[in-house]
């Protein structure tokens, strides 16, 4: 997404945005879609748990 998104941070640029201010966007940008990537993965998980079989006496190696 950050690279389709070159020419919006080139205009940024281009009108005296400074660098932090863009870092910043994409810093954020990652944040938000790794949040919601970690609670959709959460909800999958706690939604689809209960209907796999769970191994009895399994032990870890």
């Amino acid at each position: 997404m950050t690279m389709q998104k070159l020419k919006q941070f080139a205009t940024l640029k281009l009108i005296g945005a400074p660098d932090r201010t863009i870092v910043a966007l994409i810093v954020q940008e990652a944040l938000i879609l790794g949040a919601s990537g970690w609670a959709i993965g959460l909800v999958l998980i706690l939604t689809v748990k209960d209907y796999f079989p769970r191994r009895e006496g399994a032990r870890a190696a």
